[in-house]
């Protein structure tokens, strides 16, 4: 029976761990470049913005919309996104009323 090896997820995304033990040491003259060639280039940006202030009294969801000041935030949240100019791929948001009223002001 084999054992399995318990990896941290840190052990998993290390380059080192792509490369085979059994064809290449540290040893190796072309170690670090092997290495290099596994190393990721991507880079990804997750966002996570909560809606702006809302109406508390309102009893259902359509009711609790954006107030003033929420709607002047989520201008603001819109702005500060626009002015990092990640180039971003997706947008989710809630189907709730103060959200879906945040996300139409990115």
């Amino acid at each position: 029976m084999r054992l399995k090896r318990k990896m941290s997820y840190k052990m998993i995304r290390e380059p080192t761990s792509l490369l085979n033990p059994k064809k290449v040491s540290k040893d190796d003259k072309d170690y670090e470049s092997k290495v290099e060639e596994k190393t990721p280039t991507a880079t990804r940006h997750l966002i996570l913005i909560r809606h702006g202030q809302y109406n508390t009294d309102g009893e259902r969801d359509k009711d609790r919309i954006l107030t003033e000041l929420g709607r002047k935030q989520a201008e603001y949240v819109g702005q500060r996104l626009k002015d990092l100019n990640f180039p971003y791929t997706d947008f989710i948001s809630s189907t709730m009323s103060r959200a879906v009223e945040t996300a139409a002001k990115r």
